[in-house]
């Protein structure tokens, strides 16, 4: 009897140990986050800049992506959790400009959504003929003009 209560107490010590020291311990990954607001207004041919600030709680290294972004902007990531988004809107760019920008750890990711409205500026209306230079006396000078305005 005496063998068998030593076997069943070794092997409950044993069963405890591994429940101790075996089962994995799940730690718990925060998302990392964005630590800026974006400016949300820009002007035609006027440079627009983003300074972009990350965080991760985890301390883990992060990487800014923009999966949807305007071609007349640019995303520089600078590997330490902040980023430059800029660029200098055209006239063609007038208007709202969809963005999102992702800042991940490679285990978890928060997006940024925005859209940036870009205000039309008056450009003035252009020749696109060219006039002729020369003319002879007593015969009708003619030019027809063309021009082109890019406001429509």
């Amino acid at each position: 009897m005496k063998k068998y209560t030593f076997s069943l107490y070794v092997r409950l010590v044993f069963v405890f140990a591994l429940s101790l020291f075996a089962t994995p311990q799940l730690i718990a990954q925060t998302a990392p986050t964005f630590t800026s607001v974006a400016p949300t207004a820009a002007t035609q041919d006027i440079l627009y800049t983003y300074n972009i600030t990350s965080n991760d709680d985890d301390g883990n290294t992060v990487t800014i992506t923009a999966p949807t972004l305007p071609e007349w902007l640019t995303l520089n990531d600078n590997t330490d959790g902040t980023a430059t988004l800029s660029g200098t809107p055209l006239n063609a760019d007038t208007g709202d400009n969809p963005v999102t920008l992702r800042v991940s750890d490679g285990t978890t990711q928060n997006d940024q959504i925005f859209t940036i409205v870009v205000a039309n500026v008056n450009d003035a209306p252009t020749f696109t003929s060219v006039a002729p230079t020369a003319a002879t006396q007593d015969i009708l000078y003619t030019y027809n003009i063309t021009s082109n305005d890019d406001d429509g």
